[in-house]
């Protein structure tokens, strides 16, 4: 969890839910995690926790490759709307995000 600035969860909880209403679409599974999950009074970052949904060929066997939140991501990433953090890996993404 992050040491910043904690807010109440009412203000953070539409952030949250707009995010993985745009995330959805490209994941198996997405839910809110740590202090949202748990109804904290108040929340310092928001965590979430993803299945994406894995590239598949002709056959529908699952391929190597980025999935279709990786490329979600990258698209965000590319036009500015979202920066890396410190953690970007294959199963954990740490990053900075505008919403519209």
């Amino acid at each position: 969890m992050s040491e910043g600035v904690k807010l109440p969860i009412a203000d953070v909880k539409p952030t949250a839910d707009k995010l993985i209403a745009a995330l959805a679409d490209t994941c198996l599974v997405i839910e809110p995690a740590g202090s949202i999950r748990r109804r904290a009074q108040y929340v310092s970052d928001i965590e979430i926790v993803a299945i994406p949904i894995r590239p598949t060929d002709l056959f529908g066997n699952v391929t190597e490759g980025p999935t279709q939140l990786d490329r979600r991501l990258q698209s965000w990433h590319d036009e500015g709307r979202m920066s890396r953090g410190d953690k970007w890996g294959s199963k954990y993404k740490k990053f900075r995000i505008r919403l519209p």
